[in-house]
């Protein structure tokens, strides 16, 4: 089963569950084989089948023979429709797929809705010159200004991002330190990680770690110093990014955005946005509980 995503090997999913992650076979006449990760939490008496931590996506993987669009549809029906009858019972399933995934209609048959965020990718293939002359004029304008005062260090360390994050986040960091030293030493392990780093002098002040499976990368984490007033650092570094997945030969993922100014940001890119789906599921009183949280967003 081929994995293009460093969020499906399975050492990602055995460290960032903990070793809780599950998964689900099945096989069909033998010769047609799918395989679905689940992560299950409970909240309230309730299990949901959710996205583990610091992972972007996750979708089911599959093997079936080389075959003519129509039965290649066929299969991808029969294994979804196999699978789903093997997933343990849930009030809410909801797990990100791959942009590019090919099971999206056969779940809609299994009943399951779709949504979708937009992302951004730079392919490798796509000369740089070429994303340098469309990129909006004022993001190419704040990476040159910004790389005439900063300088750019690759490093397999994740020392200047830590230090960086835990000072801009202080006590209100959402971020499992723990955990995600422990991903970033399994990444480190297995030649999967660097951190693009800014400095000024000698002072880091803007960092983003980049994490790669067989050919996405993700520009996963950043980080910088809100005490530097430095508005391209995050244009240098993404841009510094991209010309690293440009060398290695490896699409690079931007990773969404929480934001609409972040939304405005990546688009200034000039790359189209393409979707990252959403697989979901509830119950109707996990839906009720939904209501209740947004209605009362104080209600635990």
């Amino acid at each position: 089963m081929k994995k293009n995503s460093i969020f499906m090997e399975e050492w990602w999913l055995d460290c960032v569950t903990e070793g809780k992650i599950e998964f689900i076979n099945y096989t069909h006449s033998n010769k047609l084989n799918i395989k679905l990760p689940i992560y299950k939490i409970k909240n309230l008496g309730m299990t949901s089948i959710s996205m583990p931590p610091y992972t972007r996506t996750l979708s089911p993987q599959f093997d079936i023979p080389e075959s003519k669009p129509f039965k290649k549809g066929q299969n991808i029906r029969r294994l979804v429709e196999g699978v789903v009858q093997n997933i343990p019972n849930y009030s809410n399933f909801r797990l990100s797929f791959d942009p590019h995934d090919e099971t999206l209609f056969a779940f809609e048959l299994e009943g399951f809705n779709i949504s979708n965020q937009s992302t951004f990718q730079y392919d490798f293939n796509v000369d740089l010159e070429d994303v340098w002359n469309n990129l909006d004029q004022k993001t190419r304008n704040l990476i040159r200004t910004t790389g005439k005062l900063l300088e750019i260090r690759i490093e397999n360390s994740i020392d200047s991002f830590f230090y960086l994050s835990k000072k801009q986040r202080n006590e209100e960091s959402t971020h499992n330190y723990k955990l995600l030293e422990e991903i970033c030493r399994q990444c480190l392990l297995r030649d999967q990680l660097v951190t693009v780093v800014a400095y000024k002098g000698h002072i880091p002040v803007a960092a983003s770690i980049v994490i790669w499976g067989e050919n996405i990368m993700y520009f996963w984490q950043s980080a910088r110093d809100t005490n530097f007033s430095y508005a391209g650092a995050n244009s240098l570094l993404l841009w510094e990014c991209m010309k690293l997945a440009s060398s290695m030969g490896k699409i690079l993922d931007f990773d969404c955005y929480g934001s609409v100014s972040s939304a405005k940001f990546l688009a200034g890119f000039g790359l189209y946005p393409i979707s990252r789906p959403t697989v979901y599921k509830y119950t109707p009183c996990y839906g009720i509980m939904k209501e209740v949280k947004r209605l009362f967003p104080g209600c635990k």
